[in-house]
């Protein structure tokens, strides 16, 4: 806890004041002002009461206050956690135009440099969870209409890691319900398969590298099934990024002349094995002889550093 530790005490006592606090927030929202957001909607099973149409740097200040904190930090911008990202990236290497977060959720942004009424390159959040237009299956059906919020976020449905998990257990349950895997009655944990969630990105990630994750339960056939099932989860999920990236990239060069970097940041793109790898194929084959001109790079932790440069952007512009 910042109460407890040496910074605390130093700063409150500080003439210089309160530290400028960057707030990368991961969650939908109308952007206000630099330090101002009112939230639209939350999403990846997160809900909490109170908050949606509040603006959530107001409501932090708040807590901070009630803490006793708000002569110590002050938050002074609010940015999603895509544009934090792109921000940390771009400070190191300026090539870079576009920025996502690929994790328990996703999403992606890009620097658009002809917008009407700004006369300097801005950056665009396109909430690109929200996208619906891509082909679904039956099982991505029933996962939305069995969801938090149905009917909103589809495309993060479809590929991100709060969600694989969810997936690849719904699948195996029909599959087990067809008789397909006759002996998956009453496996132990972690996966308790008639609770939702109960199989989660991480447990996928196993899955995807082992084939004998349930070998007592199964034979070896039934457990190559199961590798082989994560794996089509885990490589589609990169094809429907891949396809969302082009999207960005097209948009931004119709023909393709330019060299376009794409920075990354999240779990899902870091600890999923051979997922950046997919991610990378299915780029190669879309873009065939265009494939050189876009670059993946990993932007480990870029989404709380380009928070501190937020911070420190919005301090100089006050």
């Amino acid at each position: 806890m910042l109460t407890h530790s040496p910074a605390y005490s130093l700063q409150k006592s500080s003439p210089l004041g309160p530290l400028s606090l960057g707030f990368a927030f991961s969650f939908p929202y109308r952007q206000q002002g630099i330090a101002e957001g009112l939230l639209l909607n939350w999403n990846k099973e997160v809900k909490t009461s109170g908050v949606v149409g509040k603006d959530v740097g107001h409501l932090l200040s708040e807590a901070l206050e009630r803490r006793g904190l708000d002569s110590v930090v002050r938050p002074t911008a609010i940015i999603n956690d895509t544009v934090t990202t792109f921000l940390t990236a771009a400070y190191q290497n300026p090539s870079v135009d576009i920025a996502s977060i690929l994790g328990t959720g996703y999403n992606t942004c890009y620097l658009e440099q002809k917008t009407p009424g700004f006369e300097a390159p801005i950056i665009i959040n396109t909430e690109s969870g929200n996208f619906s237009a891509s082909p679904e299956t039956a099982y991505d059906q029933r996962l939305d209409q069995s969801s938090d919020n149905p009917g909103e976020q589809k495309f993060e449905k479809k590929l991100s890691g709060k969600y694989l998990g969810e997936l690849f257990r719904q699948i195996a349950l029909d599959f087990y319900q067809q008789g397909l895997f006759g002996r998956l009655n009453n496996p132990p944990a972690p996966a308790r398969w008639s609770q939702p969630y109960s199989i989660s990105g991480k447990d996928l990630a196993l899955i995807c590298l082992e084939e004998d994750t349930y070998s007592h339960l199964m034979s070896r056939e039934e457990c190559l099934a199961f590798k082989r099932l994560a794996n089509l989860l885990t490589k589609r999920s990169a094809r429907l990024v891949a396809a969302s990236l082009i999207g960005v990239v097209r948009h931004l060069d119709p023909h393709l002349n330019y060299c376009h970097t794409v920075a990354i940041d999240g779990s899902l793109y870091k600890g999923m094995a051979g997922y950046a790898q997919e991610l990378t194929a299915a780029l190669n084959e879309t873009l065939e002889s265009k494939a050189g001109l876009v670059t993946v790079k990993l932007s480990a932790g870029g989404s709380l550093i380009g928070a501190a440069i937020a911070a420190a952007l919005a301090k100089q512009l006050r």
